[in-house]
């Protein structure tokens, strides 16, 4: 059977979480009308990060070849520029943020307020089965938002490759060590830079529906969202402050071990929006079992 580049995207779309043919899915994905089906949603996934990465690639060429024919001066806008949409890539992550708490932030006690999720838990469908379908539904919703991120990543990644291996003083000259590791460095930062929104949603994603299920105020609810949102983002600074403080020690090793440096960084990553999802589903559970 051949290889088909979109089925490398549903692993990884919300759609590959949750089984399609199941009732409370089918009926909610349903109000969802740009991301109704997968292959709707694939199709503007497709769009999008097409268009994103074609305006910024457009923005970094003119700014690049609107300079003299100077290497110094082409790398230092190149540089430049990278660096500018790095930071915005980093920031957009509150813009993320803010998408998939407003979409959950009433999944659940929207319906517990209504009466809804009485009337829910007398079907045959298993607290887990709904928890993990809101969560489904949640990513959907902030789907769009994540998108244009990796979009936005990737033309970052690009461009720091064309810039290294065209743009700096290595172009014409001959391939040896350093330069491997180089190139070995960019691609393993650009892997963990890439899926790192990916591994972000879902985490979020639960956070929003703790809150959901905590409070049924929304003018409360958003405030302990807004407070998560702080605690996450303090966190993950206090996570990554001490990496950085651990790999800086050992320059060095930093040096020629840098592929595995970025690789265990990302493995860090993952392993604390695991932990933070696991701890949010904990809390869903313990609270709405209460209920029944």
């Amino acid at each position: 059977m051949p290889f088909k580049p979109g089925a490398l995207l549903f692993l990884v779309m919300p759609f590959a979480d949750v089984d399609q043919r199941d009732p409370l899915f089918n009926y909610e994905v349903r109000h969802i009308r740009w991301g109704e089906t997968e292959q709707r949603l694939r199709r503007f996934s497709r769009r999008a990060a097409f268009l994103t990465f074609l305006l910024v690639g457009g923005l970094w060429l003119f700014s690049v070849l609107s300079t003299p024919i100077n290497s110094y001066s082409r790398l230092g806008n190149s540089m430049s520029f990278i660096a500018w949409m790095f930071v915005i890539s980093i920031g957009a992550n509150v813009l993320l943020d803010l998408a998939t708490l407003i979409a959950g932030v009433a999944a659940i006690s929207a319906p517990i307020s209504s009466g809804l999720w009485d009337l829910l838990r007398l079907t045959p469908l298993r607290l887990e089965q709904i928890i993990q379908v809101k969560a489904a539904l949640v990513e959907i919703r902030a789907w769009r938002m994540m998108i244009v991120i990796v979009a936005l990543r990737l033309a970052v990644v690009g461009m720091l490759l064309v810039t290294v291996l065209f743009v700096s003083d290595w172009t014409g000259t001959r391939i040896d060590f350093t330069l491997l590791i180089t190139l070995a460095a960019l691609v393993a930062f650009g892997l963990v830079y890439l899926v790192e929104p990916l591994w972000r949603m879902p985490a979020v994603a639960m956070l929003s529906l703790y809150v959901s299920a905590r409070v049924q105020n929304l003018m409360y609810a958003f405030l302990l969202a807004f407070a998560l949102e702080v605690a996450l983002w303090i966190t993950q600074a206090i996570v990554m402050g001490i990496l950085i403080f651990v790999f800086v020690t050992g320059v060095m090793l930093l040096l020629y071990c840098s592929p595995l440096v970025f690789l265990g960084v990302g493995w860090v990553i993952y392993r604390y929006y695991a932990a933070v999802r696991g701890w949010a589903e904990r809390r869903i559970y313990d609270r709405l079992s209460r209920l029944n």
